[in-house]
């Protein structure tokens, strides 16, 4: 098998090159002409620059993973000074954005409480609302927002020594280690989400820490593997993914499934994780039912819906009884009036418009008509899809990524406003002007981090290049949380960019990227 792919390397490269030329192709193409067209000279450079770079990456994950000194070992002091360290640079940040950053989200679950459950998970929405509690208690929900970024911050600063711990402790250049270091502590797109009122923020460095337990459960030594607490932080750390995000439990699902059958040696710990975690969810449940809440199918739904809507929009083949269907849900002249391809949450928002009771209780009829219209529509069904999913596959790196930068994010709901004012809200810095100035002007260089699509790739590549290293189809595991985290936005994500539903991809860069620089160090799991 190792003589296979050692000879077939080549090969390999060659056809994720030209796999990411016809993606490049097509995305630019439908972003400046809004037509399905490729071409063949974009097609052939960023395929043949593509090669290059999986080339050079190829050759110098070899050439300085060579180079590596041993491991050093180091005590828990290590990841108490990191940790140290983490928490004075987020500190300063918020301190500079207090009571902290976030977008309407964080403000609807203050003011609805556990009513919002169908929408939000609901452990989530058990830690806000405690929090809502606490501040009507002191007289203002400032210090509710400002208690959830503190929490926020100590927990991300935490995990992120555990995260950092790891590096310094592997076999590669101290140089390497000082500069992903550096990097995590500095780059000013990790403070803002630190200090961010999003779920979204501790989910995705959850899912990024699972790649470096994957990691070590394949290539890991024997004698760590056998300790319980390996396995128990594992499962706490597969727990923060299930209950953070709805899609944590598909993610985390078919991954405890694929490990169940792949690694027999670790089946016994592996089902008690999943049994557990099963429990965690009936909990869940039992809470929403106690609130009478079950989860809206519109947030399942929404590229089926946007794709209903393009046909709408563009006069494309329906039937009397299906336009009758839609008609139900949505009035079509409302839907033509607001239909916007780059999300859907314009259409099932609209309060006044949108049935959502409608659709709950009407959702095998829905998916029947969706089905029916695949056929007669399919063009525009194909195009809709790529305009709703666009900034997570296209490797375009244009406009600014997503961060916020104050708490009194709107979105949609200008309603808050009189909510905001209501209850103290308001962006409030603890720092002198003209220091303050200073330091919102680099924080501001959050915005110009890589795109989505660009960090896909570059994930992709990197497990790719680790495959042709360790010449084990197994590496391909280690990835597998962040490859089901992008499937399941491709099957249902409400936006078509949204640096927060893949903020994994940019905790995981600097994790790649140690993957290829260590040294091939222990015992593979048997399998």
């Amino acid at each position: 098998m190792k003589k296979i792919i050692s000879e077939k390397y080549p090969l390999f490269l060659m056809l994720f090159s030209i796999a990411f030329g016809i993606v490049y192709s097509i995305g630019r193409q439908l972003y400046e002409t809004g037509l399905l067209n490729v071409s063949f000279i974009e097609i052939i450079i960023s395929g043949v620059l593509c090669f290059i770079c999986l080339n050079v990456g190829r050759y110098l994950s070899y050439k300085l993973s060579a180079e590596s000194s041993d491991a050093l070992q180091y005590g828990w002091d290590l990841e108490l000074k990191i940790f140290v360290l983490l928490l004075a640079s987020y500190l300063v940040c918020l301190c500079t954005y207090f009571p902290g950053v976030g977008m309407n989200d964080g403000l609807n679950m203050l003011n609805e409480g556990m009513g919002i459950s169908k929408q939000f998970p609901v452990y989530y929405c058990i830690f806000v609302t405690l929090l809502g509690k606490i501040g009507y208690r002191l007289g203002s929900l400032q210090i509710s927002i400002a208690l959830y970024s503190i929490c926020q911050v100590f927990a991300v600063s935490a995990i992120l020594a555990g995260v950092i711990g790891w590096f310094w402790r592997k076999n590669i250049r101290g140089i390497f280690k000082v500069c992903l270091t550096l990097f995590l502590v500095l780059e000013p797109i990790f403070p803002m989400y630190a200090i961010s009122m999003l779920k979204d923020t501790l989910f995705a460095l959850f899912l990024a820490a699972s790649l470096i337990f994957l990691y070590e459960m394949i290539h890991g030594n024997l004698q760590m593997k056998k300790e319980k607490w390996f396995w128990i932080f594992f499962g706490i750390d597969l727990a923060g993914i299930v209950v953070l995000r709805n899609n944590g439990v598909y993610i985390v699902g078919i991954l405890l499934a694929v490990l169940i059958i792949l690694f027999r040696v670790y089946r016994k710990k592996l089902l008690l994780i999943t049994g557990s975690l099963c429990i965690v969810l009936f909990f869940g449940r039992l809470v929403m039912a106690q609130y009478g809440q079950t989860q809206l199918f519109q947030e399942m739904a929404g590229i089926p819906l946007q794709q209903i809507a393009a046909v709408v929009s563009e006069d494309g083949y329906m039937e009397k009884e299906q336009e009758e269907f839609v008609e139900q849900i949505m009035p079509l002249s409302i839907i033509k009036q607001k239909y916007n391809p780059a999300t859907v949450d314009v259409l099932k928002w609209d309060h006044e418009n949108f049935n959502t009771e409608f659709l709950n209780e009407h959702k095998a009829e829905f998916l029947k008509v969706w089905s029916e219209l695949l056929i007669p529509n399919f063009d525009i069904y194909i195009k809709a899809y790529l305009q709703q999913t666009y900034w997570f596959w296209a490797p375009r790196q244009e406009g600014d990524v997503q961060v916020f930068y104050t708490i009194e994010t709107f979105a949609d709901n200008s309603w808050l406003i009189e909510f905001v004012e209501k209850n103290g809200i308001h962006d409030q810095p603890l720092l002198p002007e003209s220091l303050n100035s200073v330091l919102r002007s680099y924080y501001n260089y959050g915005r110009y981090f890589l795109r989505e699509g660009v960090c896909f790739w570059i994930m992709l590549g990197c497990a790719l290049l680790l495959f042709l290293k360790r010449k084990n189809w197994k590496e391909f595991v280690i990835f597998l949380p962040c490859i089901l985290l992008w499937l399941t936005l491709m099957i249902s994500t409400p936006v078509a960019s949204s640096m927060r539903y893949v903020f994994a991809f940019v905790y995981g860069l600097p994790i790649y990227f140690v993957f290829l620089l260590i040294k091939d160090e222990g015992q593979n799991a048997e399998i």
